[in-house]
């Protein structure tokens, strides 16, 4: 598992393209406060990782009272996230399928 932050990243192609290439790989990336951040680091992983099936998961608030999650995969995270109440901050898991949780 890869574990980075999207506010240390200068978006260059050659630090986006060795994250892709690990989620390409059978690698799950962790990236931590990427909200702002995801229409640049979604496409990098599309076009590396050519699988638009990949899941995504978007945790808010992690490990507090309101934490919230939104599920989808590359294909669709963007849209699933606009049309959600997801607030800063946010982590992303790729790569892994979400655990239901049982309240």
């Amino acid at each position: 598992m890869l574990i980075c932050t999207a506010h240390t990243a200068d978006y260059s192609y050659e630090q986006l393209n060795g994250i892709a290439h690990m989620l390409k790989a059978g690698n799950t990336i962790s990236i931590y406060m990427g909200l702002k951040s995801l229409h640049k680091i979604v496409p990098k992983l599309l076009e590396v990782c050519e699988d638009e099936t990949i899941p995504v998961n978007a945790i808010s608030s992690v490990s507090r009272k309101e934490q919230t999650m939104v599920t989808g995969n590359l294909g669709n995270i963007e849209e699933k996230i606009t049309n959600s109440n997801v607030q800063m901050p946010v982590v992303f898991i790729i790569g892994a399928i979400p655990i239901e949780s049982k309240n």
